[in-house]
């Protein structure tokens, strides 16, 4: 791990960044489950009904959200060409979260007050969860 880098270059574009893809992704795998409800209460909700749909486009919709599960490939791909393009240490920085997350202080994260006062003020609580699961 570089420790030079994480202190003298700004990482909110990566903070940024890692929120795009963390929402894009859970767009991505919530889809499917979305249109499945529909489909499977399209009488109780209405939903075909009101917006004009008939069954076979609901079939297509759904087909259609599995088959775009695969572009999480495509995802990783574009991650990988970002971080080549702007010269980011993703995996440095990850480690560095890594690192922080195993010398936390507290249980829950978004307990602990201790923010990285080099942030802007808009990144610090993310910055502070230390993209832990």
């Amino acid at each position: 791990m570089d420790q030079t880098y994480i202190e003298e270059k700004q990482y909110e574009p990566i903070i940024s960044m890692s929120l795009l893809f963390t929402c894009r992704a859970f767009a991505i795998f919530i889809r499917p489950i979305i249109i499945y409800v529909i489909y499977a209460y399209r009488i109780q909700t209405q939903i075909p009904i009101l917006y004009d749909f008939r069954d076979t486009d609901l079939d297509n919709y759904l087909l259609f959200a599995f088959v775009m599960l695969s572009q999480t490939v495509n995802e990783v791909f574009i991650l990988n060409i970002i971080e080549t393009l702007h010269d980011w240490k993703l995996f440095d920085y990850f480690s560095y979260c890594a690192y922080r997350y195993q010398l936390r202080q507290n249980q829950w994260l978004p307990s602990a007050f201790s923010f990285d006062k080099s942030l802007q003020v808009n990144y610090r609580s993310l910055d502070n969860l230390l993209f832990s699961a």
